[in-house]
């Protein structure tokens, strides 16, 4: 535009700098009017200019620092790693979030500071960087400040205490730095049962258990922290003491008399229990030592170990005066004084517990046991002569007396009988000692026929119709003396009465351990099997899938015999109508009763409408030429059906009907009655 005299015009230029533009100056020169069109411009020489622009970078600002640091702890916020990318220094201004929320700042030239913050929490630090031109950038992050655990120490006055003495556990130090409540900076709490509560500084306990003892305490400051101190201290063993014996006979306890003497029988099995106190760690390590014949017997002894002690089964096998001895070790070696247990045994005679001597029923071969229980003296009770008379009805000593034989010399007696029609009523069993006093218990029962269990299977699951089957009653079984006589009945299918007495269930049809056979239909089939001893019987039941034989090609030919035989009839026919008349396909007849091609109607014509099984009849009968044609047939038929003979007999055809009469079409019960043999 035209300008007036100190006057001026700007125009804008934006001009984008290239990423790949160097850094430093440039010189940007621009022209006014540099196709000189105004002509009023007196003074060309000052329409050019020149600037100079300078192109640089902004600075990169990096913080780096520790996630995480306690309270108290110093802080390193690193800003080194900034850097100018057009070159030149940087100066780096810390901001710092405080623990009250403010934020405080702070200049570095180095760019490294030292921070450490009071109290937990999550604090914003951030850097701004300054370069030579300026320019300005900055990085933010946050600092986790974690909570100093409080801390806590306890001890005792002496590091050893014997079992079951009281000692006590003190707080020496406890302290939290980074506490806002400093007269009370940690609550204490002790995990122990104290005499003086758990909560304080100092907690007495009684150990009643021997090793190191260790108390621990827990001491939480205001920020909810726990810090954990413990201490242990030896606690020594004490010894066993206070030892106590009982004498029992099964579940009755035995009392001494006023001696503190016990009695028994000679060979009462007597069952000694004992006890001792100790520290409850040692209790259940306690070695019990019994000499239940201390003075006799001194070598016998028995060990036990716990809090109690049981010896059972001890009998004495001579009478008189007896001393029993315990005492009781912990595992440190200490034992109790030896507690001495006198016990008068007298002397009795031989005797048979009670038993139940009815026994029931026994099957063949039947395992039964006898177990009499002899109550005899000690002495007595290894020279005891044990017998089982197994037919008390048989002297087999021929002492002359029944009921003292000795065929099974044994304290119990395990047996069986094979055959229950030999087997005896009862047998006696019957002790005698060395002085010659027996006992005797007579022991009744009966033995009984143990019935077959049948057990059938089949060569095949799924037989065919025709094929050979195999039935197996191999794994039936039964007493070893039924065994040889058993009789195998089979049904093959018992929905099938083969015997024709009304019940299909019960038919014999094979007999034997196995049989070979084959069924003559298909279908599912229940094959039963009946074994049967001397005087019972079992049966088992297998079911059977027999699946249908597969069609020959004679019974394949046998079912499309029919309409092979109606084709045949219909050439025949057909080739009988050709040659009656050959000259003529048809005979013409008035219209409303037209003549019928034989050979058009067995190659499906299209039917008129009307009745679609309406027939009509052949040619009129000549004897001479039927006969020959039904020959040829038969001799077709005779091939086809493996029934040729030598001499067939030519069938008697029915008068043709005339062709002339309308009435004469066959039915179709006529049609069926040709095709009947």
């Amino acid at each position: 535009p035209p300008l007036g005299s100190l006057h001026e015009s700007r125009v804008l230029v934006n001009w984008t700098v290239p990423e790949s533009q160097p850094f430093g100056n440039v010189y940007l020169f621009f022209e006014v009017d540099p196709l000189e069109e105004i002509s009023e411009d007196g003074n060309r020489t000052n329409n050019q200019g020149s600037f100079v622009l300078y192109i640089g970078g902004l600075p990169l600002a990096f913080l780096s620092h520790s996630i995480e640091a306690q309270t108290h702890e110093s802080v390193t916020l690193d800003a080194t790693s900034s850097y100018d990318s057009d070159g030149g220094d940087l100066e780096c201004e810390f901001h710092i979030e405080q623990t009250d929320g403010s934020t405080i700042q702070s200049i570095d030239e180095d760019c490294i500071l030292e921070w450490s913050w009071p109290d937990d929490g999550v604090f914003s630090v951030a850097v701004m960087v300054t370069d030579g031109e300026s320019d300005e950038s900055s990085a933010q992050s946050t600092v986790s400040i974690l909570n100093r655990p409080p801390e806590i120490f306890i001890g005792t006055e002496q590091e050893e205490v014997v079992v079951t003495n009281p000692i006590t556990f003190s707080v020496t130090n406890s302290s939290d730095i980074d506490t806002l409540n400093p007269s009370a900076p940690v609550e204490i709490l002790w995990e122990a049962q104290c005499s003086e509560g758990q909560v304080g500084q100092s907690c007495t306990v009684i150990p009643m258990v021997e090793g190191n003892l260790t108390i621990s305490v827990a001491a939480t400051d205001d920020d909810g922290a726990t810090t954990m101190a413990h201490h242990s201290v030896l606690v020594t063993n004490i010894g066993p003491s206070n030892p106590i014996a009982e004498l029992y006979m099964g579940e009755t306890r035995i009392f001494p008399d006023s001696r503190g003497v016990f009695t028994v029988l000679e060979g009462d099995e007597v069952t000694f229990w004992g006890q001792a106190d100790d520290s409850s760690n040692d209790l259940e390590s306690l070695n019990h030592v019994w000499k239940p014949d201390a003075e006799d017997m001194p070598e016998l002894n028995f060990s036990s170990f716990g809090e109690l002690s049981t010896l059972s089964g001890i009998s004495y096998n001579t009478s008189g005066m007896h001393l029993a001895t315990l005492q009781v070790f912990d595992d440190d070696g200490e034992a109790t004084e030896v507690l001495i247990v006198p016990i008068q045994v007298e002397n009795v005679a031989p005797e048979i517990s009670p038993i139940t001597t009815i026994l029931g029923q026994f099957e063949e071969d039947e395992d039964f046991t006898i177990e009499p229980e002899v109550i005899e003296t000690g002495t007595d009770s290894e020279r005891l002569v044990y017998c089982f008379d197994l037919n008390p009805a048989v002297d087999s000593d021929s002492d002359g007396l029944f009921g003292n034989d000795c065929d099974v010399p044994s304290p119990s007696l395990v047996h069986s009988w094979p055959d229950s029609t030999t087997a005896p009523d009862t047998i006696i069993f019957h002790v005698t000692d060395d002085d010659g006093e027996s006992a005797s218990l007579e022991f009744s029962f009966s033995v009984v026929n143990s019935p077959p269990a049948a057990f059938a299977s089949a060569s095949v699951s799924n037989p065919t119709e025709g094929d050979s089957i195999v039935l197996s009653a191999n794994g039936t079984v039964d007493s070893q003396a039924d065994m040889d006589s058993l009789e195998f009945h089979w049904d093959i299918d018992v929905t099938v009465d083969s015997d024709g007495d009304g019940d299909p269930a019960n038919d014999i049809d094979y007999t034997g351990r196995w049989i070979e056979f084959s069924y003559d239909s298909g279908g599912p089939k229940k094959a039963k099997l009946t074994v049967l001893d001397d005087s019972s019987s079992h049966s088992v039941t297998m079911d059977l899938e027999v699946a249908d034989a597969p069609e020959t090609f004679s019974e394949a030919l046998m079912s499309n015999l029919a309409p092979l035989i109606f084709a045949l009839i219909a050439i025949s026919v057909g080739a009988w109508a050709v040659m009656r008349n050959p000259t003529k396909g048809h005979l013409d007849e008035p219209k409303g009763n037209q003549g019928i091609d034989f050979d058009a109607a067995f190659d499906e014509p299209d039917l008129p409408a009307g009745d679609s099984t309406e027939m009509f009849a052949p040619p009129e009968y000549r004897p001479s030429e039927e006969t020959s044609i039904l020959d040829d047939l038969d001799e077709v038929l005779g091939e086809l059906t493996g029934r040729k003979t030598d001499t067939p007999d030519v069938p008697e055809l029915p008068s043709a009907p005339s062709l002339d009469d309308t009435n004469s079409n066959l039915d179709q019960e006529d049609i069926e009655a040709l095709f009947e043999e």
